[in-house]
């Protein structure tokens, strides 16, 4: 029993997602992070802007243990404001907007979250005691800050980040996700797929589903691409995207893989998972 609970990693123990992330910038600067159908950012853009935006946070008194709402659609500001986070050494709580409004207002208040990063079609005003930071109005103030990496100190049993389960037996609970159970997690899913060998992965899932959690990591740890897709026939775009690029990863539920496989097969491109 005790050699079957020894899942602990040695490769990233001490280190911070943000901070092998920012490795990657110094060897792949150039390199593409993230795309978003036409737009896009490399890992010094993106890095740049995450800077910008955990300096912000810094200044609202965003620290350790603070968490920081994400309520937004699938874009380049969600990973800007997921580094911009983790960055600042906050924690952030990934909050779908196709969410019911007071499931989302349940979740801001049970997790204390004390700033909102949202976008314009995401806005929301129901929450007097949350300072909402709107990325598109407010993006202006944010690109004053400095690009430099913030110097926070952290400490492996702080949270990154907090998520939430689906409430079906019940109301959502939140799970608490220290950086060190992070980076023992994606250490074993590096080591485990074949994250180096494709161009990169994408992301078709909630931001709210654990799943999705190595799909936006992963790719940025080893000098790859995160491929954003939309929010609308995110099939038709998956299916796209499996014929387009030599992919490294990707995370399906047997309900997409059971859609995939015929488009897929109509397109003469088989697919290969690992279940």
């Amino acid at each position: 029993m005790f050699e079957w609970n020894q899942t602990e990693t040695k490769q990233l123990e001490n280190s911070f997602i943000h901070q092998l992330f920012e490795e990657q910038v110094k060897k792949n600067p150039d390199n593409i992070a993230v795309t978003f159908g036409q737009e896009k950012l490399t890992y010094q853009q993106l890095n740049n802007k995450a800077n910008q935006l955990a300096h912000h946070l810094g200044k609202l008194g965003v620290k350790r243990e603070v968490k920081v709402g994400i309520l937004m659609e699938r874009s380049l500001d969600l990973l800007i404001s997921i580094f911009g986070v983790l960055k600042a050494g906050a924690a952030y709580v990934p909050l779908d907007p196709t969410y019911p409004l007071d499931r989302i207002t349940f979740m801001v208040e049970d997790s204390q979250i004390a700033v909102l990063l949202t976008t314009i079609n995401n806005s929301v005003e129901n929450f007097n005691s949350v300072t909402t930071i709107n990325l598109d109005q407010d993006w202006p103030l944010i690109t004053q800050e400095r690009e430099e990496n913030p110097n926070i100190s952290l400490f492996r049993d702080n949270l990154a980040y907090v998520i939430y389960t689906s409430g079906s037996t019940g109301k959502p609970k939140g799970t608490l996700i220290t950086h060190h159970g992070l980076s023992n997690y994606l250490t074993w899913a590096i080591a485990t797929y074949p994250v180096e060998e494709g161009s990169g992965s994408p992301v078709n899932s909630s931001i709210a589903f654990d799943a999705t959690i190595p799909s936006i990591f992963t790719p940025l740890l080893v000098g790859k691409k995160v491929i954003l897709l939309p929010e609308t026939g995110e099939i038709e775009a998956l299916s796209e995207t499996f014929i387009q690029e030599s992919l490294s990863l990707v995370k399906l539920t047997p309900a997409h893989l059971s859609i995939l496989n015929p488009l897929l097969t109509q397109k003469k491109k088989y697919l290969k998972v690992m279940l």
